[in-house]
């Protein structure tokens, strides 16, 4: 049974992983990529969950940059720390991404984890379309996108909470209220997080109400102090 992605992040070693390899790092000493190269990860991840992609049992999908392959090959490494985690090698001169302007390289990223999942983990021309149309989008429209992460349909209308990811690492959670014909009654900011991790952790659950929709986070040891995020409706 395939499990819904949940994840895709960015890593580097300058061995390829492998079965008995050390681990990767964090990206920053091969790989001098722009702040905030990770929310291209994010995004993709946020489209195809919401879209219903899963890779059989792997929730968390890590791209291994390293120079130890030749540029632009890839391989699904054969070690995972945890079942949920795949990791897939893929190959980069770092003086190449040095010849990038620092504003592309959310494009570069782009296009190789598209080459990835398409390549690596989609079952047929269906997913290799959505992938593409996520990729399109995340170009398209850079630090503007917003993404749905929680959907609640009431018997009067829909509720849905959003992030959009800014460049500077931050995230907007977007409240937006539509009645079952698809209008928008209401949509507002309710929160400006720190970071897309506690954008996910504010974002637990959506309850609806006679008038108002509350947002509570998720339970967890981060949020004891996060307080519910609640909207009256009609209210600016």
């Amino acid at each position: 049974m395939k499990k819904l992605l949940k994840g895709i992040a960015y890593c580097e070693s300058t061995e390829t992983m492998c079965l008995g390899s050390e681990l990767p790092e964090e990206l920053g000493k091969i790989y001098d990529f722009a702040k905030n190269s990770a929310a291209v990860g994010h995004k993709f991840a946020l489209i195809l969950r919401d879209a219903g992609f899963g890779i059989n049992d792997c929730e968390q999908v890590f791209i291994n940059f390293t120079p130890a392959l030749a540029e632009g090959v890839y391989e699904v490494s054969d070690r995972r720390l945890q079942r949920w985690q795949c990791y897939v090698n893929y190959g980069l001169d770092p003086g190449k991404l040095k010849e990038i302007p620092a504003k592309e390289h959310a494009i570069f990223l782009t296009a190789a984890t598209e080459k990835v999942l398409s390549e690596c983990f989609a079952q047929n021309e269906a997913e290799k379309k959505m992938i593409h149309e996520a990729a399109q989008s995340i170009v398209m429209y850079g630090e503007k996108l917003e993404i749905d992460y929680l959907l609640k349909r009431d018997k009067n209308f829909d509720a849905a909470v959003g992030f959009n990811l800014l460049n500077d690492g931050t995230c907007r959670i977007i409240l937006t209220v539509k009645d079952l014909e698809g209008h928008v009654l209401q949509k507002r900011e309710i929160a400006h997080a720190e970071s897309y991790e506690d954008a996910l952790d504010h974002a637990g659950t959506i309850l609806v109400r006679k008038n108002r929709v509350v947002v509570k986070p998720k339970n967890n040891l981060h949020t004891k102090n996060v307080q519910p995020l609640e909207v009256i409706l009609g209210e600016e």
